[in-house]
């Protein structure tokens, strides 16, 4: 036909039977452009295909929010986590309220991909106008789960999962309940590297993304006892402050830089800081 003739000289010249078999391992989601059709076409001022600037995940996706009681050191009391069904990969947004969803899913979209399915319960919050505004700018298609059967939603097992592995590596760090938020980003990141049988002895993040993960910066246990860097203090004063390692940040420096929490002796003053000079710190080694 003209249109298979077009899109062969599109595609530079390659056999009909190549371009046949384009067609069933690629999607053409624009049909036709507004420039294209009018007499007499016009600027635009918005992204025309929103669709087309986001990575296609080939899987289901789904989600739903956990809860805590203890507000956390950076003030969140809840957080929003997604599990891709065939990857197993998690993604964690935390967040300080449930209207906030519209903009975890907006972050998803962007950090991991569009799924082509989103899985949620019936919350007013998972199912309103905001979201469906969202999927449909992605072409990403909905589905719920059958009212008070929360069990059907698949990212259930996982939370518990993850508030599993939060809870032991507060309680062998003896870390303070606030630091929760901390420990989840860690959980959640090192949930991503576990080889698991079921994805033959891979992890969730290669099968994500195709790549072998290094996992170097897991170099010390959460609210480790550590040392870091402070560069404003001068000599002949130690600049090597004692501290507690809180995970790994990832949106800062290098991939060895860290959230460290400080240890005044005056508790009220303490903070987070990022830091990406840290060394091992044993206080009962240094007591001698």
């Amino acid at each position: 036909s003209d249109d298979m003739s077009h899109l062969r000289a599109c595609l530079g010249y390659p056999p009909m039977d190549i371009v046949k078999k384009t067609l069933r391992t690629t999607t053409q989601l624009v049909k036709s452009v507004q420039a294209e059709t009018r007499d007499q076409p016009r600027r635009h001022f918005v992204s025309r295909f929103p669709m087309l600037g986001v990575r296609r995940l080939a899987e289901e996706v789904s989600t739903d929010p956990f809860f805590s009681n203890v507000r956390s050191w950076r003030g969140y009391t809840m957080g929003q986590l997604f599990y891709c069904c065939s990857s197993e990969y998690l993604y964690l947004s935390l967040m300080k309220r449930k209207s906030s969803f519209p903009g975890a899913l907006q972050d998803f979209v962007r950090d991991v991909g569009a799924p082509y399915c989103l899985v949620t319960d019936n919350a007013p919050e998972e199912t309103g106008k905001k979201i469906k505004k969202i999927c449909r700018s992605v072409v990403t298609k909905q589905r719920f789960t059958e009212p008070d059967h929360p069990h059907q939603n698949p990212v259930e097992h996982r939370i518990g999962d993850l508030k599993t592995m939060i809870l032991r590596v507060m309680r062998y760090g003896k870390a303070p309940a606030v630091f929760w938020c901390y420990a989840a980003e860690l959980c959640v990141y090192i949930w991503n590297v576990y080889a698991r049988r079921n994805l033959d002895w891979q992890c969730a993040y290669t099968r994500m993304w195709g790549e072998t993960k290094d996992i170097s910066l897991l170099r010390f246990y959460f609210y480790q006892p550590v040392y870091y860097l402070e560069p404003s203090i001068k000599f002949p004063q130690d600049n090597m402050l004692p501290g507690r390692w809180l995970g790994p940040a990832v949106s800062s420096g290098d991939e060895l830089t860290y959230y460290v929490l400080t240890q005044y002796k005056d508790r009220r003053k303490n903070q987070v800081l990022v830091r990406s000079v840290i060394k091992p710190r044993n206080d009962e080694k240094e007591k001698k």
